[in-house]
């Protein structure tokens, strides 16, 4: 047909796109959301973990867990729980049955806590980009803040300014009646 193959081309596999809540929580704190962190570390890695065991394992030395939900699952990194859907399909506890067979508790049991150096390392790329952009942020408000106050003292007096104007052309307009001026 004019050329053209008529399969279907693939599309290509894109990254799983962030939540609103993940976007706002970068867009306000410049720091990278527990779900970006998910979706550009756990795949490399899970990459070759062959049993539930491994995964924990794998997951625990970065202060993160694999924890099963209702039908579904959860991937904790650090403090913050995440769809593990959300980090890619092939995490999904469907799929991860499916590769694992039937899933297994953690060895350190579901409450692991994160090592104080995987929190750091979280957050390092964040550090010197965070303090400029709260030193941004913080001069940014005490200017908004002055703006705001001449506005105000310039709107007042241009208030002030027009109902003068009404005044006055309001007495000269009226007549006096009985010699009583209407104010």
């Amino acid at each position: 047909m004019y050329g053209r193959s008529l399969e279907r081309a693939r599309p290509k596999k894109l990254e799983p796109a962030l939540r609103t809540k993940a976007r706002d929580f970068e867009n306000a704190t410049g720091a990278k959301s527990a779900q970006r962190v998910g979706i550009e570390e756990i795949p490399k890695l899970l990459q070759t973990a062959r049993t539930w065991g491994e995964v924990h394992s794998i997951l625990a030395t970065k202060g993160m867990r694999y924890e099963l939900k209702g039908s579904g699952s959860l991937i904790w990194i650090g403090d913050t729980a995440v769809k593990a859907s959300t980090i890619g399909q092939e995490f999904s506890r469907k799929r991860m049955e499916e590769r694992f067979g039937p899933p297994e508790r953690s060895a350190q049991g579901t409450q692991a806590q994160p090592s104080e150096q995987a929190l750091r390392a979280l957050h390092a790329e964040a550090g010197s980009r965070w303090t400029e952009y709260r030193s941004f942020l913080d001069t940014y408000k005490v200017l908004k803040d002055e703006v705001k106050r001449a506005l105000r003292v310039l709107h007042r007096s241009a208030r002030e300014e027009q109902t003068n104007s009404f005044r006055r052309e309001r007495k000269s307009s009226l007549p006096a009646v009985d010699g009583v001026v209407i104010h």
